[in-house]
C-alpha cells in the first residue's frame, strides 16, 4: 500500500480513509483503524484537518515497513514514540528511537520503520503539508 500511496502522491492515510476533516471530537470507536493482513502492522486515523494528520501505529515484534521517497505533494512527519523501540532508516541515516523520543523528517527519501523491542512498539505520527 505504501508504493501505492508513492506512486500517487499521497499519504498512506489519505489513501486508506475518506477525503476530509474530521469532527471536532473523534472518539476512539469511531477512528479508523487498518491492520496489514501480512505484517500485521496497525494504522489508527486519531484525528485529521486540512494541515495535519494524527495517525498512531502499532508495530509487532521484528516488523519492518519499507517506504519509498514520495515524488509528488511531498509533507513532513513527526515520530513520537509512546512504547517500545523503533529503528528509522531515512534515507542513509540511521535512528534509534526510544520512549519519549521524536523524530523529524520528510518523506523525500526513501524510509524504513523496524520494531527492534521485545515486544510490541506503538508511536504517533503527526503528518503536516509542507
Amino acid at each position: 500500500m505504501g508504493k501505492l500511496a508513492a506512486r500517487l502522491g499521497v499519504s498512506l492515510t489519505s489513501l486508506l480513509n475518506e477525503a476530509g476533516s474530521l469532527p471536532p471530537l473523534h472518539k476512539k470507536s469511531a477512528q479508523a483503524l487498518w491492520q496489514d493482513p501480512i505484517l500485521g502492522y496497525g494504522r489508527r486515523q486519531v484525528s485529521r484537518t486540512e494541515r495535519a494528520e494524527l495517525v498512531e501505529i502499532t508495530l509487532p515484534t521484528g516488523c519492518q515497513i519499507s517506504y519509498p521517497a514520495w515524488t509528488q505533494q511531498p509533507y513532513r512527519q513527526q515520530l513520537w514514540l509512546i512504547s517500545g523501540e523503533v529503528g528509522v532508516t531515512y534515507g542513509s541515516e540511521n535512528f534509534q528511537r526510544d520512549e519519549g523520543d521524536c523524530l523529524s523528517f520528510a518523506v523525500d527519501l526513501p524510509v524504513t520503520f523496524r520494531n527492534i523491542a521485545a515486544g510490541e512498539s506503538r508511536y504517533l505520527l503527526v503528518i503536516t503539508k509542507q
